[in-house]
């Protein structure tokens, strides 16, 4: 009787027993299937990452750094995405109406595919490489620009702006300057587009456009104050290149003196008292036409300047025994 009911429950336990003994087996031939997969995951999130699609490498090897991966391959991939984390560059997008006040509602699209919905001032990541911007508002795209987005670039504003009307301003990074064509089509100078609306107003003539010259043609007129730095600058390291030279000249006569001391000529020791004097001279007049180049630069071309930066110079000269000492101290 007991036999009989034990047999149900001995068969149970045969079938668990045989189920765990085939489980290690069926695990062995599945691992070597997955193991492939995470290894070409690998493979083609390193393939990815060479073509600059950081974002689809990095989905790879979130895929790979889980299990069922071997401990190695899965440390493998959580190393490189970690590395492309920081590689990933980000950007904020941001949009101003004519007010100055910021615009939540705008859609933008980057090379055709939508981007972002609406502007939170999130950070959101992107490839690397050269992009179209395309900023949309009430069912039009009011400003585009192409922009390059540099590798490890983080948090870069992309910034555009809404006129009236809906009118937009070209899409600007707010860390570049204007492109030159911007540049060319900007007015000279606000007075003289005032002065010449305020004349069109009371009918009178315009005034020459002569009258008030631009930074361009400030630039290209010639500055005539810059020869007289160049000249003393000039007549300075001359001067300064003549003083070594006697120098020179002067301690090796000087060295000479031992072959005929004590009994040396006078006119062998006046001749290297005239080459020490000399050479303290070619010095001292080197020194004032330098310091001369630099009063007649900083007094020349300071009128862009502010006058409260005074410069103030001390020249000193004096004669050795071996040649001459010269020294400029002061505020620069």
């Amino acid at each position: 009787m007991i036999c009989s009911r034990l047999r149900p429950v001995a068969a149970l336990v045969g079938i668990v027993m045989l189920a765990l003994a085939a489980s290690p087996a069926m695990a062995q031939m599945a691992r070597p299937r997955d193991e492939e997969a995470c290894v070409a995951a690998l493979k083609d999130a390193k393939a990815r990452e060479q073509e600059g699609a950081l974002q689809a490498a990095r989905i790879l090897l979130r895929q790979c750094a889980q299990n069922p991966c071997s401990a190695f391959v899965r440390q493998q991939c959580a190393n490189r995405n970690t590395k492309l984390e920081l590689d990933t560059p980000t950007v904020v997008l941001l949009v101003t109406d004519s007010t100055g006040g910021s615009r939540t509602d705008v859609q933008v699209k980057v090379d055709g595919e939508p981007f972002a919905s609406q502007l939170d001032g999130r950070a959101l990541p992107i490839d690397p490489g050269m992009h179209d911007f395309s900023f949309i508002a009430d069912g039009r795209v009011f400003a585009t620009q192409k922009i390059l987005i540099v590798q490890g670039q983080r948090n870069r504003f992309i910034t555009a702006s809404i006129g009236k009307a809906g009118r937009g301003a070209v899409a600007a990074d707010e860390s570049a300057g204007p492109t030159d064509e911007q540049a060319s089509q900007r007015p000279a100078s606000r007075p003289a587009r005032a002065k010449a609306t305020a004349a069109a107003k009371k009918g009178e003539p315009e005034e020459s456009a002569t009258a008030e010259s631009t930074p361009a043609e400030e630039a290209s007129a010639p500055k005539h104050h810059r020869i007289l730095p160049l000249v003393l600058t000039g007549v300075g390291v001359a001067a300064l290149g003549t003083g070594a030279v006697l120098t020179l000249w002067g301690r090796n006569d000087n060295k000479n003196l031992s072959n005929c001391a004590p009994n040396c000529a006078d006119a062998t020791l006046s001749h290297i008292k005239r080459v020490y004097q000399g050479a303290d001279i070619a010095i001292g007049v080197g020194v004032a036409a330098l310091a001369a180049a630099y009063w007649s630069y900083a007094f020349t071309s300071g009128s862009g300047e502010s006058k409260g930066s005074e410069t103030a110079l001390r020249l000193d000269v004096a004669p050795t025994t071996s040649g001459g000492f010269a020294a400029v101290s002061g505020r620069f």
